[in-house]
C-alpha cells in the first residue's frame, strides 16, 4: 500500500487506507498484466449479471477483484451499503439460484466460503446490496 503514496505511512493492518480501482489497475499494469477488465462503481451497487460477467472471466483465466462493502461479512440483517469499501478476490465458481448465491471469496488473509452452511449466508439480493463490481486480470 505504501508504493502508491507519499503522505501516509502505512506499516500495521491497524493503520487503514482504502484503495480506488484506478490504483490497482495502475499496479496490475506495473506487474505486467496486458489484459485488465474492468466494470464497477464505488456509489451504485451491481446487478447479478456483472456478478456472472466477473465469474466468467475467472472461469477464463482471469484473476478476478471484487468491491464490496464489508459489512456483508457482518451476522447482521444489513440490505444495503451506502458505499464500497473493502477489496476481495474471487476464489470459485459462482453458483446462482433465483435466491441465492454460493462462492468463496479471500479476504483479510484467509478463504471465506459464502453458502447457506456458513456463517456467511448467501442470500443473492443482499450480497448484491453490497456488491460494486469488479476488476480482473491476466497476463
Amino acid at each position: 500500500r505504501d508504493s502508491g503514496n507519499w503522505f501516509f505511512d502505512y506499516e500495521k493492518e491497524t493503520d487503514r487506507g482504502g484503495t480506488k480501482a484506478s490504483e490497482i489497475i495502475t499496479w496490475l499494469k506495473k506487474a505486467g498484466y496486458s489484459d485488465i477488465q474492468d466494470d464497477y462503481s464505488k456509489f451504485d451497487c451491481e446487478e447479478r449479471e456483472n456478478l456472472q460477467e466477473a465469474d466468467n472471466l475467472r472461469a477464463a483465466g482471469y484473476h478476478v477483484m471484487m468491491l464490496i462493502n464489508a459489512e456483508f461479512f457482518k451476522d447482521v440483517d444489513s440490505n444495503w451499503s451506502l458505499k464500497s469499501n473493502h477489496w476481495v478476490v474471487l476464489a470459485s465458481p459462482v453458483k446462482f439460484t433465483a435466491t441465492t448465491v454460493d462462492l468463496k471469496l479471500y479476504s483479510w488473509g484467509r478463504l471465506i466460503e459464502v453458502s447457506a452452511q456458513k456463517k456467511v449466508k448467501n442470500d443473492l439480493k443482499r450480497f448484491l446490496a453490497h456488491y460494486y463490481g469488479y476488476v480482473a486480470c491476466k497476463f
